[in-house]
């Protein structure tokens, strides 16, 4: 639910969603598209910029589980054979 709301943000209020992505710096890359936009392309930049944000923040949650975990951690082998570590 919280994720279809972000997605509506990202089409009617670009910068709100990308703060409540938590990602400050992109607010403000967003609004200098906005600024600039205004004078070339119109308003889908920005919408564009904000929705690629929103859709790599829920991926980052979605799979942060995975990501985070020190049970998959990968085994250091050296070519002597008693110091194998993990």
């Amino acid at each position: 639910m919280f994720s279809i709301l972000l997605y509506i943000l990202a089409i009617f209020f670009p910068p709100i969603a990308i703060l409540l992505c938590g990602k400050p710096i992109q607010v403000f890359f967003n609004v200098l598209l906005i600024l600039s936009g205004f004078f070339f392309f119109g308003f889908f930049p920005c919408i564009i910029h904000a929705i690629i944000v929103v859709s790599n923040h829920l991926a980052e949650q979605r799979f942060a589980p995975f990501t985070s975990s020190n049970k998959f951690r990968l085994r250091r082998f050296s070519l002597r054979s008693g110091d194998n570590r993990y």
